[in-house]
């Protein structure tokens, strides 16, 4: 079992994320006649929402505990339990229990949480960190805990074992294992020793290719400038890897074997994450049934057809998370291009602000034209005219206003925006009569 965990202040996010249809659209659920459908369905919790397809119901609760404690910070906790491949369908009781037994054991059993089911291999886990009592659970060293209570749940249904992180990795592990020498070319340089951004980088490919397989572990180091061999035995079998970013003063790479970087880069490790294909699910294209006096030829041409559509969105759903997982492994931009690329989010920021100062501009003269009060901070919305428009004419209507005073009442000054539009619209009407002469 694996499991991912996040934070967050606003559960209608992850709401919409969770019943929607993904990023790959990924996410399915099976309804009670066993169709599926886009989105996900509530299985479990302490909120009564079991049933619910959509999170308006069960975000309001947690919302509503958050508020207990307006202090907090990101006080909603989401987390990911997914099947190792391999192991057994679960059922939606069992993974009701294996969610009671991990909150049992990390101690949040009592807080507002809900529980929505995604396909047959995973759930998701969503609390709010305030329980009904304005108590707070911290979550100290929360992913450590998880890894320890999932463990006992995966011994208890007898699912596969996987394996746990270690607790320094990547730059952290690196530094234990500095020489002397490398250690003082740092302090003297200022900068970090290679061994050290060897190991974050490598660290970074491994978590791009998780659950991607060998060829984009490398195809990862190849695009983060980390030079790489295999070591390859007579039989295919791959043994390990060593990795090189620098050279020597006679040109040569500086290798490092993955024991001299981290222990959990070594390939026994590595291969459990990159080699464990996490699959990628898309809707199946199918084909119509067979039609009246339509023949088996044509029928199964089309049955093919829908097939091959099918392979195809699957092929590209795989292509699509294959280049998003392999833009992480890029190396970090330099600082040209971080200036560049600031630049470049100043002017788009700018352009927003004065698309902003338009808009409002232009709601202003609509409120004029209504004669009905701006706000101190300007219009917003059309929306918020709207309601201040009936709000006049109710208040005029108390106050006895007849309808003909109204409706004498001198025009407003059109903007010039709106004559503009009236204009162009006139000259169009212009143009159809003369085209229908």
């Amino acid at each position: 079992m694996i499991g991912k965990i996040s934070r967050g202040s606003r559960p209608g996010d992850i709401g919409r994320y969770l019943h929607g249809e993904g990023h790959l659209g990924e996410h399915v659920y099976r309804d009670e006649r066993d169709r599926e459908r886009p989105g996900g369905v509530v299985i479990g919790g302490n909120l009564a929402r079991e049933g619910d397809t959509d999170e308006r119901g069960w975000a309001a609760d947690l919302r509503l505990a958050a508020q207990g404690r307006p202090d907090s910070q990101r006080p909603i906790w989401h987390a990911s339990l997914r099947c190792a491949p391999g192991d057994r369908t679960l059922t939606d009781a069992e993974w009701r229990g294996a969610v009671q037994e991990i909150a049992q054991r990390m101690g949040w059993a009592e807080h507002p949480h809900v529980i929505v089911r995604h396909a047959d291999d995973h759930v998701h886990v969503v609390m709010s960190r305030v329980d009904s009592e304005g108590r707070i659970w911290v979550g100290k060293n929360d992913a450590r805990r998880l890894q320890e209570a999932r463990q006992g749940v995966e011994k208890r249904l007898g699912l596969r074992q996987v394996p746990t992180r270690t607790a320094k990795r990547g730059p952290e592990a690196a530094e234990g294992r500095l020489k002397p020498g490398e250690y003082r070319h740092s302090q003297q340089t200022g900068a970090d020793p290679a061994r050290v951004r060897l190991a974050e980088r490598v660290e970074r490919c491994v978590q791009a290719a998780e659950g991607m397989g060998r060829d984009v572990f490398e195809e990862a180091l190849q695009r983060a400038g980390v030079r790489y061999e295999a070591n390859v035995a007579s039989t295919g079998r791959v043994s390990g890897y060593r990795f090189a970013m620098t050279t020597d003063q006679a040109g040569e790479p500086v290798w490092f074997k993955a024991s001299q970087l981290d222990r959990s880069l070594s390939w026994n490790r590595v291969r459990e994450r990159i080699e464990t294909i996490e699959p990628v699910r898309v809707e199946p294209v199918v084909a119509e049934p067979k039609k009246f006096l339509e023949s088996r030829a044509s029928h199964a041409q089309r049955v093919e057809a829908a097939q091959h559509a099918t392979e195809q969105a699957q092929a590209k759903a795989v292509a699509a998370k294959r280049e998003q997982r392999l833009e992480k492994a890029a190396p970090p931009r330099n600082l040209g291009q971080q200036i560049r690329a600031r630049a470049g989010a100043q002017q788009r920021a700018e352009a927003y602000r004065e698309r902003v100062a338009e808009r409002r501009e232009w709601l202003s003269h609509v409120g004029r034209i209504r004669e009905v009060r701006e706000p101190e901070g300007g219009w917003k919305s059309m929306r918020q005219i709207d309601k201040a428009t009936r709000q006049r004419m109710v208040a005029q209507k108390r106050t006895g206003a007849s309808a003909p005073v109204r409706k004498n009442a001198p025009a407003p000054t059109l903007s010039d925006y709106q004559a503009r539009q009236r204009q162009q619209r006139e000259a169009r009407r212009q143009a159809r009569r003369g085209l229908s002469r």
